[in-house]
Formats: structure tokens, C-alpha cells, sequence
């Protein structure tokens, strides 16, 4: 994780941690305090361009014990459709609500450009750096929802984020961040509209790994029948639902495939980060696969991802940024309809 991103996680972690006003909500109410957020003026005037946000129960929680919430956004990290917050069940606070409702509003691209994008010497379109995720302007997005949503708050967060050094956009500052939201976001899409045509069907990046695989391992080729046989171990699989995952158009729903196409990049040891927001696949949402189940698929991975995972409290950015964070490059995948990204954990131990 970049330096800056871990420290500014660090500081806005332990200034909401550090105030007292909280309290625990039911998920109705987390639901339904989201729905009056989003239906009133201040709203409306700050975050007009914000989509739905649904709220569920759910989070993360690892063998060792680490539990978080996160927001995801549906359909595209670029324009989002929608966005959803899953909350783990020990997590249903006003805070860590508020915390990810700010994920689902804060600017996430710097208006300042840096500079063009060219292809075959050709000009694209003007490239834009990313928002820390826990920024001045997260804390600027998260000050607004705190100051309408929690009167009670009565300053207590923005002395915190004061004492910790977890600077604050002015408000005048975050409007102009998010009123230059659109433009960026279009130029964007028409960037990745260049780059990405015809655009890799989901299953590709499985069928490229394994093709590949053997460059990095100095070994033979992966056979689809080889991968199986490794995968059956834990779970009944053939070379025709290798075949099938590697042909998939789009992410399976089919849980069983879930869990083989997880077992897949563990076997081909491919990086848990670059998984999660590339591929859309997580242990915990392919099965619950444990790491005892991950180690007869292949134990360096394993043993790798259980050193990483208790070694730091984030895990995220992702890729899109944990052993529990959101710190990492975000996939640009196209996914119709699903949650494509994890952009935030709010992390606890």
C-alpha cells in the first residue's frame, strides 16, 4: 500500500475512533436513515450526482478474527449505478454507516489534470490522478454527512481529524471537486472505451493466466485437466468447468463455479488484491473458502496470504485496496448489474 494512502487510512481510522457520539442501529434503520439522507435538500444540493445506495448486512470477518464494512459500487467503478454497503453484523453503528456513505459521495477524481493519454501517437483523452480514499476531501464529504446527519456530533469529529492531522477540504473546495465530477467522469469512460475495445470478456483473464502460467513458474503448461485435478481436492471439478469458467462472458451467479473459479486463481497463485478487483472474487464470497481448503490447492499462496493478513489490519484496494483496507488500483471492468469493487473497509480488529 503507498505510504500516503496507509497514512491518511490511519488518521481518519483513528480520529472516528477516538469520538464518543455514536450509537447502534438496526439495519432498518441504517436503511431508512439512508433513505432520508438522500431525500433531503442538503442532499440534493451537495451530492446531486450520487446514485442509490442500498445498505445489507454482511461485511468481511477473516480466520484471525479481523472484521470490516465496505461500500461497493455497481456496474462500473468509473459511473456507478448504484453503490452498496454491507455492514458486518458487530459493525451497525452511525459511525461506520456515515464512514461508508461518504465512500459513496466523495469525489474520486482530482480535477487538475496531469497531463494527456495517447494511443498509436494518437490523443485520447486527459488522464486525472485519484482521490486518496481517506483524503481531505473524504473528510470534507464525511464532515457534511456527519454535520446533517449527527447534530449530535456537536464538532467532536472534525476536532479528532484535527488532532490526528487528518486534513479537511474546505467546503468551497470539495464543490468544486464535485461539481467537476461529470466531466472527468466522461472523459474517462470515453478513455476506457479506446482501450478496452472489444472488451476482455470476464473468463479471459482466467484462460490468459493459465496459458501463461508456466513462464513464471518455469514449469510445463497448464492444462485445463491439471487444474482440475489441483481444484479436486477441495471441490468436485473437471476440465469442462475449467473450460467453462475460462469462456464465461461475465462473472458466473452459479455459487459452485464461484468457488472453483476462486480455487483457480489460488492455484495459479494470483495476487488476492488484484483478484478481488479484477475478477470480482473473494474467499469469503466464493464459498468461504479456508485457508486450510486454499493450502491443499496450493500452500505458498497460502502461506503468502496468511502472512500478508496478519501483518496489517487492511486488505483492501484494492484492488482496489487488507488484511483489511482500500488502498490499492481499482479494476475498470464493466460488470451490468453487480458490485464491482470494494472501495473501502472500515476496518476492526
Amino acid at each position: 500500500m503507498p505510504y500516503d494512502q496507509g497514512l491518511s487510512d490511519w488518521r481518519v481510522y483513528s480520529a472516528e475512533e477516538a469520538v464518543g457520539h455514536d450509537r447502534d442501529l438496526t439495519l432498518a434503520e441504517c436503511q431508512q436513515l439512508v433513505r432520508d439522507a438522500r431525500a433531503s435538500r442538503w442532499w440534493r444540493e451537495w451530492f446531486p450526482d450520487a446514485p442509490p445506495i442500498d445498505v445489507v448486512v454482511g461485511g468481511d470477518e477473516t480466520p484471525e478474527g479481523l472484521i470490516g464494512s465496505y461500500a461497493a459500487p455497481h456496474d462500473s467503478y468509473i459511473r456507478p449505478t448504484r453503490w452498496t454497503i454491507s455492514l458486518h453484523p458487530q459493525m451497525l453503528t452511525a459511525r461506520v454507516l456515515l464512514h461508508e456513505m461518504a465512500h459513496c459521495v466523495a469525489p474520486h477524481y482530482v480535477v487538475e489534470d496531469i497531463g494527456p493519454r495517447r494511443r498509436k501517437g494518437e490523443l485520447l483523452v486527459k488522464s486525472h490522478r485519484n482521490h486518496l480514499d481517506h483524503g481531505r476531501f473524504f473528510t470534507a464529504a464525511l464532515a457534511v454527512i456527519t454535520d446533517n446527519v449527527l447534530p449530535g456530533d456537536d464538532g467532536e469529529l472534525a476536532a479528532a481529524t484535527a488532532h490526528f492531522e487528518a486534513p479537511t477540504a474546505p467546503s468551497d473546495e470539495l464543490r468544486l471537486e464535485l461539481d467537476g465530477q461529470p466531466a472527468i467522469v466522461a472523459d474517462e469512460e470515453a478513455y476506457h472505451a479506446e482501450v478496452m475495445d472489444p472488451p476482455f470478456e470476464w473468463g479471459f483473464h482466467l484462460w490468459n493466466t493459465r496459458r501463461y502460467h508456466h513462464r513464471r513458474a518455469h514449469g510445463r503448461l497448464v492444462s485445463q485437466q491439471r487444474m482440475a485435478e489441483a481444484i479436486s481436492a477441495v471441490v468436485p471439478c473437471s476440465a469442462r468447468h475449467i473450460s467453462q469458467l475460462e469462456q464465461a462472458r461475465e462473472r458466473p451467479d452459479d455459487p459452485k463455479q464461484l468457488k472453483r473459479a476462486m480455487l483457480a486463481t489460488i492455484f495459479l497463485g494470483l495476487d488476492p488484491i488484484w483478484t478481488r478487483y479484477n475478477l470480482r472474487l473473494t474467499r469469503w464470497d466464493c464459498g468461504d473458502i479456508t485457508m486450510d481448503e486454499a493450502r491443499l490447492v496450493n500452500p505458498s499462496w497460502a502461506d503468502s496470504s496468511t502472512t500478508s493478513t496478519s501483518s496489517c489490519t487492511r486488505c483492501h484496494r484494492d484492488g482496489t485496496s487488507r488484511a483489511r483496507g482500500r488502498g490499492y488500483a481499482h479494476g475498470a471492468q464493466q460488470t451490468r448489474g453487480r458490485p464491482t469493487s470494494r472501495v473501502c473497509d472500515y476496518p476492526r480488529g
